[in-house]
């Protein structure tokens, strides 16, 4: 297996005093002397780690794993408990640390110019598609290499991001297209086939249209998009409203309807909303039954009036929450 423990060599000329938390290890190395650290004993020991990690920056002390340097990021990592399985560390399975083989550490790439190509060195590549639609160019093929590429802010329903390789294909196409807020994908490099694949891929189909300027006094139009672009459809999940402001002596349950368009076909018939009549008051309906699926962008009509105006005035926030099917 592995090693279970790193060497560290004192490259001073002074005797070193480690102690970790909770006093374990505690251990003196003298001058060109050598001790050894149990990985258990590293993982997740902050003043150990910390230490040990100062030591090599500044060279006072090298630190090795069954041959193998390893660095003050290395170190900090194992504050976080990262250590690495034989299948991470000793890549060619024959129970043997090699020298070649290093102690791997995830990096992450956050990126906001587009086009941005993917270097070898990367391991997941966040995007900030703030500026728009978003390319991101694999580089040539390594066998067995992988990749994450995450939308990091949520933007790609809006912005999509588009991953195109060098050369082959990717999942048997020629882009891979990430369309969902917040979406994720895993993909390897398959060199038999000259194809990425996915290994694993995440998307977010919830979707939110929000208005925060309803009129609650007397019928009005107002408009939400339940958004997601063409050749996309939604069906409604849940829709919230929420009283911002109250003229004083609005009183009356209110009544909502919901259509696709200004005196349209209903999608939520008229509904009241007992005692939403204070700046505050949340009232939320769960959508049951079928509903016609909505198109990606639609506008939907959003139509309130109120029973007793009291001669008072409010507006409220609408929230319809839809998934993508």
């Amino acid at each position: 297996m592995s090693a279970t423990y790193v060497i560290v060599t004192n490259a001073s000329a002074n005797t070193l005093s480690l102690e970790g938390d909770d006093r374990k290890p505690s251990l003196s190395i003298a001058r060109a002397a050598t001790a050894n650290i149990n990985i258990n004993d590293l993982l997740g020991n902050t003043l150990l780690c910390t230490t040990l990690a100062a030591w090599v920056t500044d060279g006072t002390v090298t630190i090795t794993r069954g041959g193998v340097a390893v660095t003050a990021a290395q170190l900090t990592a194992y504050i976080q408990g990262a250590d690495m399985d034989r299948t991470d560390y000793d890549t060619d399975d024959d129970l043997v640390v090699d020298a070649a083989e290093a102690i791997d550490v995830t990096s992450r790439t956050k990126v906001a110019a587009t086009p941005y190509t993917v270097l070898a060195t990367d391991n997941v590549v966040e995007v900030n598609a703030t500026v728009g639609a978003f390319a991101v160019n694999l580089p040539a093929g390594v066998d067995g290499k992988t990749y994450t590429i995450k939308d990091g802010l949520g933007l790609a329903g809006t912005n999509a991001i588009t991953i195109t390789p060098a050369a082959g294909t990717i999942n048997g196409a020629a882009i891979l297209v990430l369309n969902h807020n917040y979406d994720s994908v895993d993909i390897y490099y398959d060199l038999a086939t000259t194809d990425w694949k996915v290994l694993n891929r995440v998307e977010n189909k919830e979707v939110k249209a929000i208005n925060a300027a309803i009129d609650m006094v007397g019928a009005a139009a107002n408009v939400l998009t339940l958004g997601g672009g063409a050749n996309r459809t939604f069906l409604i999940k849940e829709v919230q409203f929420i009283c911002t402001a109250d003229g004083g002596t609005l009183n009356g349950d209110v009544t909502v309807t919901i259509g696709n368009t200004v005196g349209g076909v209903e999608i939520m018939a008229a509904t009241p909303l007992t005692g939403l009549d204070t700046a505050g008051q949340t009232f939320s309906i769960l959508m049951a039954g079928q509903f016609p699926a909505i198109p990606g962008n639609d506008v939907l009509d959003v139509s309130v009036t109120i029973g007793d105006t009291g001669g008072g005035t409010g507006t409220m926030t609408a929230i319809i929450i839809g998934e993508e099917v």
